[in-house]
């Protein structure tokens, strides 16, 4: 049965700097300008007339709404929502707007071939050359676009494992964090996948896609694809290497509990918190990507970037504690030592203490040139791996 200790616990605050950063991106989404956040402090409240299906003449206005206004809400619920001020969602339509169908029957006439058959064609997103034409004709589902979901799903599980940690020494909280950090992962992939899909059959104005150069979309590296961000827009994602060593250090986790090689698995508790915080920093490697290639973020990634910190709580008579040394006696002593088997199913680019060491680099760096405080800095005195986001103090970066 489990525990009544809760190995994890939510810091009580957002860190520092994020709210002001999402209260101006929504106020410049929502007005169509571009201000600072010292302009916006000043800006009165105004209301928006916007298209809506729930009034007679298609129109209807929004609740009132202020830098004050909306850092307020956010501060208080730890999230954002449009539909708390009765605003249109804030969103990349063709990345992020989803029709999601669920169906219950399996109806055709009698002497027929055909059923009854929900059809949802993807040229408003993709354009009218895209050969993909979603159907179904019996019970299931149906998602024009698997984005939204995935995000809330991350956000949600995180919650999860935090709220359930006194069940975190049984194999199903386990198995449950593998799944969040597969789909984080999967989150990035989606949206590089979008991106290129976009840009092959309906590309946006000042987009250039030129197929020898950006080469096919499948079997490639990350690194490839990443690539594809300034080969199309000409704006390279040269502004996130931070987020970039938490993503790396994810994805080889990934790619270890995917494929099982080796078959063995070291998880000490204190090192899962750092992967619980490096997957916030996930997030914003999302808006950073998004403000490359030109468009907005979405609420679900704002409300991703707004989740507190997670703290490992040991138990009280283990309170003090020697240093963590992954190396020694946590997750790297279960993976292949650096430079073996390097040719494994998981095609892992950098074994885990380049990442590691990386990811210290990173942190120094990040110090002196964002001047990042030292309470939003600090690292696990072995690992190097950042034990808070070092990416918090950067905001959404340059576009």
């Amino acid at each position: 049965m489990p525990n009544s200790h809760y190995y994890f616990q939510f810091k009580d605050e957002i860190p520092s700097g994020i709210v002001p950063r999402v209260t101006v991106e929504l106020l410049n989404f929502y007005s169509k300008k571009s201000l600072s956040r010292k302009k916006w402090v000043k800006e009165k409240a105004f209301v928006l007339n916007h298209k809506s299906n729930v009034d007679d003449d298609g129109q209807r206005n929004s609740d009132p709404i202020s830098y004050g206004i909306i850092s307020k809400y956010i501060y208080e619920n730890s999230c954002f929502s449009p539909e708390a001020f009765n605003l249109f969602p804030y969103e990349c339509f063709w990345l992020d707007n989803t029709i999601d169908v669920q169906i219950d029957f399996h109806k055709f006439d009698p002497g027929t071939t055909e059923a009854v058959t929900i059809v949802l064609p993807q040229n408003q997103m993709y354009g009218s050359n895209y050969p993909i034409s979603l159907k179904i004709d019996r019970e299931g589902h149906l998602y024009s676009s698997m984005q939204k979901a995935l995000a809330q799903r991350i956000i949600n599980l995180r919650k999860k494992l935090v709220i359930q940690s006194n069940e975190a020494l049984f194999s199903d909280w386990m198995f449950d964090l593998r799944s969040l950090i597969g789909d984080t992962i999967s989150l990035v992939d989606i949206t590089l996948h979008q991106f290129y899909n976009k840009a092959q059959y309906d590309p946006l104005p000042g987009w250039s896609f030129d197929k020898e150069k950006v080469g096919e979309k499948f079997g490639r590296r990350f690194i490839d694809k990443l690539r594809w961000i300034g080969q199309i827009t000409g704006n390279p994602l040269d502004n996130a290497s931070g987020e970039l060593s938490s993503f790396h250090n994810l994805r080889e986790i990934r790619n270890h509990t995917m494929h099982f090689d080796p078959p063995s698995l070291a998880v000490p508790l204190e090192e899962a918190a750092i992967w619980l915080n490096q997957i916030v920093d996930v997030a914003f490697l999302l808006k950073k990507i998004r403000d490359k290639i030109g468009v907005s973020g979405s609420t679900e990634i704002l409300n991703f970037m707004l989740q507190k910190e997670t703290i490992f709580v040991p138990r009280p008579p283990f309170t003090a504690r020697l240093p963590l040394n992954s190396k020694e006696s946590g997750y790297l002593c279960s993976c292949w030592p650096s430079g073996e088997n390097s040719s494994n199913a998981s095609n892992i680019e950098e074994s885990s203490a380049d990442i590691l060491e990386k990811s210290k680099t990173v942190l120094e760096s990040s110090e002196i040139e964002q001047q990042v405080d030292s309470s939003s800095a600090s690292t696990d005195s072995s690992t190097n791996l950042p034990s808070k986001r070092v990416s918090a103090s950067k905001g959404f970066g340059k576009k």
